[in-house]
């Protein structure tokens, strides 16, 4: 069952809201970079929170995105043109 663009984008933006209430989480950057900090829910968080989270952080253009046990793996190709990928914790 797919949602049309504008509720999935306002489910997005309400998952990231409740993620700036309720604390932060480190996102792992694989590239020799320390960490990001961003905003994310405590409990668990969608990919697709995930993925818009990442692109809101980096202005980047998302190339992949899965999960991974309990993280998803982001691939982003930053505005300077270089690929980083990212870590996010996907919770509990």
């Amino acid at each position: 069952m797919s949602l049309p663009i504008t509720r999935w984008l306002s489910r997005v933006v309400i998952c990231l809201t409740l993620g700036v209430l309720s604390g932060f989480a480190a996102v792992e950057s694989i590239a020799a970079v320390p960490p990001i900090q961003v905003a994310a829910r405590s409990e668990s968080m969608s990919l697709e929170a995930a993925v818009a989270m990442i692109q809101a952080q980096t202005g980047g253009r998302i190339l992949k995105a899965e999960r991974k046990g309990s993280r998803y793996i982001i691939k982003v190709l930053m505005p300077s043109g270089v690929v980083k990928t990212f870590r996010v914790s996907a919770g509990h």
